[in-house]
């Protein structure tokens, strides 16, 4: 068997070149290891903690009786649920009130499985919705993005809550229980919801928006970010309190300046056009992705960064 080499492409010639990759390197290597790194969040966890003869920091809810839920140590924003006794019937209940989700993700390995996530009428009650054929090994691993407010954390991911959007028109407005914000009555398809935000890094994000419908099939939505225009057709969730997470587009933010972000309804099929709950941009590889040949060579590309 090979030796796996590591072998690195750089611009040699010029120092603000070299700056520039190195910047980009730091970058993507966040990314990547954001990304790889949450299924063994727990698992590593556990490991430091039971060296030092510590406990793991949990979050300050109620633990519940499917297995134990700690935030993540590499985000702010995150938690990781370990799950010890799977649900039979896929519905795993959430302490509340809970931190408000925009996002939920079952995950293997680097694999991650988008989940949904259902509240009763007044917030009370929550489950995400998960297989009902259990992993083949427990305890499994879900992660949760929360946020109450618009906000950019630590591992680049920009949240833009439906808490404090701006709202155009008449009709869509802001409902609100707690680890539930919503803009919702959306029932004018002329009425729009913007946010103004500065990021602190520039770079290629992955858009997506958090949002549940009852119906209305096929209704387009358009997002203007920073010059660009995505539109997409959004399913139905089958309810009001059902929620889930859509991919829009890629969009690239060339600079750390001001930005307006805002979703506004092309075609309307149904009573309503839906209820937002957030819009996330996440922090997306610029290049290929990274390989490793027959050889044992990884070589990492300036131009893949």
């Amino acid at each position: 068997m090979n030796n796996p080499r590591l072998s690195v492409n750089r611009p040699e010639d010029h120092c603000e070149e070299d700056t520039a990759v190195s910047e980009k390197y730091r970058d993507s290597l966040h990314r990547l290891l954001f990304t790889f790194g949450l299924g063994l969040a727990v698992v590593m966890d556990n490991l430091i903690c039971a060296a030092f003869g510590e406990e793991p920091q949990v979050s300050s809810f109620s633990q519940p009786a499917w297995g134990r839920i700690t935030q993540a140590t590499n985000s702010a924003g995150m938690l990781l649920l370990e799950v010890r006794s799977w649900p039979a019937e896929g519905n795993l209940p959430l302490p509340t009130p809970f931190p408000n989700i925009t996002a939920a993700d079952l995950l293997n390995g680097s694999k991650r499985q988008p989940l949904k996530w259902v509240f009763n009428s007044d917030a009370t009650r929550m489950d995400l919705e998960v297989p009902t054929e259990s992993p083949p090994t427990l305890p499994a691993s879900i992660s949760l993005e929360t946020a109450e407010h618009t906000a950019q954390f630590a591992d680049g991911r920009i949240v833009f809550s439906a808490l404090d959007a701006q709202v155009q028109g008449s009709r869509a407005k802001l409902e609100s229980h707690p680890g539930n914000h919503r803009i919702g009555f959306w029932t004018d398809a002329k009425d729009s919801v913007s946010w103004e935000f500065k990021p602190t890094r520039w770079g290629m994000y992955d858009l997506e928006l958090a949002f549940s419908a009852d119906g209305g099939d096929g209704t387009e939505l358009q997002f203007d970010i920073a010059s660009r225009t995505f539109t997409v057709a959004r399913p139905s969730t089958g309810s009001w309190y059902r929620y889930q997470s859509l991919p829009i587009g890629r969009v690239y933010l060339s600079k750390a300046e001001p930005f307006t972000l805002r979703a506004s309804c092309q075609t309307l099929r149904g009573g309503a056009v839906m209820n937002l709950k957030a819009v996330t941009l996440r922090p997306a590889s610029e290049g290929k992705p990274i390989t490793q040949d027959a050889s044992g060579v990884i070589a990492l590309l300036a131009r893949d960064a």
